[in-house]
């Protein structure tokens, strides 16, 4: 049986919840960068990656103690507290006032996303209520978003139901707070074990590998499972599940909801990119500024066959209206599937905010074939801004 990719099936959904820690930020790499600057202002020499492992490692047995009721209910900002008082000792730490302890447990507060989270969620909510459902504390989480500009509908801390996942009440009781039936609401996480806990609920999953979550060294989690969607980034989970629902109005999607075959990459290239060279077949799906119309997109289909030549052509919806970027990349997938290859590649010239800037003083053709070298852009200054995309 063929592994599920594509989004099919994806009618009445409604809300997306996302595990935060893992799933969302990088609470390792972003933990250790804290404690070791605090070490480093307090010259204090710690195996610090040592420590936040085994912070981390005291995790889940502290919301067991919990879940099992061998000790009282307490938000997670008090169970990292705990466990850290615990093992100061152990890495010559005795000596942490409460402040310094208050200060590192609040890192947990600061942790930063992963690169395709906030490009991702951005896109996700133009079409769904995205939401946190977390083991954290709302208090934490709201601190979290605030820092890191998470675009959250709404956070679901344990606090609030005063349970932990993978406890069925967490799940139904985010869907019930936002008014939906189970099936209307897709979980998202990294981690197997919530999932399962989610679709025992009766919700939808998505799985979304973090390969580097536990570091280099780690093996990442089996994809494997009996999940809705398995995506390698947020932004591939939208464009999954924007696949599964109709293209315009008139229900005409370019791409099957349900598609066989290989999975066929996204590889999205800096609008400052040259296009892909070299033997063999390429289909690039690039998106610029028309030179004879002042602010009008252009979406390109680009098929290179090396010293074959290149075919450039204009995707069309069935009414025959132009696609979009992303209905563009749909049918560019198909399209490679069919003859076997295992990527396409993505430029949008239009969408890098510096890139913007320039058009005002070179006019919309500067962008439309050539890249962006000439213009003297820091590197910086080039790149895509996704939330700003549009069809």
């Amino acid at each position: 049986m063929a592994k599920r990719l594509y989004a099919g099936g994806m009618s009445g959904l409604r809300a997306l919840l996302f595990d935060v820690f893992g799933t969302v930020v990088d609470w390792r790499a972003s933990l250790i960068a804290e404690l070791s600057e605090f070490g480093t202002v307090r010259r204090i020499t710690v195996d610090w990656p040592a420590l936040v492992d085994a912070w981390c490692g005291d995790y889940r047995p502290s919301l067991e103690r919990v879940r099992r009721g061998e000790q009282p209910w307490a938000v997670l900002d008090a169970l990292h507290r705990a466990s850290l008082q615990a093992l100061a000792p152990r890495f010559g730490l005795s000596g942490l006032a409460p402040a310094d302890l208050d200060h590192l447990t609040r890192a947990w507060h600061r942790l930063n996303p992963w690169p395709d989270a906030l490009p991702g969620l951005n896109r996700l909510r133009r079409h769904w209520t995205i939401a946190a459902l977390s083991n954290g504390n709302v208090a934490l989480l709201v601190n979290m978003a605030r820092r890191a500009g998470l675009p959250w509908d709404m956070v679901f801390g344990a606090d609030l139901f005063r349970q932990y996942k993978p406890d069925p009440e967490t799940y139904r009781g985010a869907c019930t707070l936002l008014g939906l039936a189970p099936r209307q609401v897709m979980m998202v996480a990294a981690h197997p074990s919530d999932l399962e806990g989610a679709r025992a609920a009766g919700l939808r999953t998505a799985f979304v590998p973090r390969p580097e979550e536990y570091g280099a060294e780690t093996a990442p989690a089996d994809a494997a499972g009996p999940w809705d969607v398995t995506a390698t980034d947020f932004v591939d989970l939208a464009w999954r599940l924007e696949a599964g629902r109709p293209a315009n109005r008139n229900g005409g999607a370019i791409v099957p909801a349900e598609t066989g075959g290989p999975m066929v990459e996204i590889r999205r290239l800096n609008p400052h990119d040259p296009m892909p060279e070299g033997e063999g077949t390429h289909i690039i799906v690039l998106r610029r500024f028309d030179e004879d119309q002042p602010r009008q997109r252009v979406v390109d289909l680009i098929v290179s066959r090396g010293a074959r030549g290149v075919e450039t052509s204009h995707p069309v919806r069935p009414d025959g209206t132009p696609a979009s970027f992303e209905e563009a990349l749909s049918a560019a997938r198909r399209v490679a599937a069919e003859i076997g290859l295992t990527a396409v590649y993505a430029i949008d010239r239009t969408a890098g905010p510096r890139e913007r800037e320039v058009i005002e003083h070179h006019g919309d053709h500067s962008f439309a074939g050539d890249a962006l070298d000439d213009f003297d852009l820091e590197e910086d200054e080039r790149g895509t801004d996704l939330r700003d995309r549009s069809g």
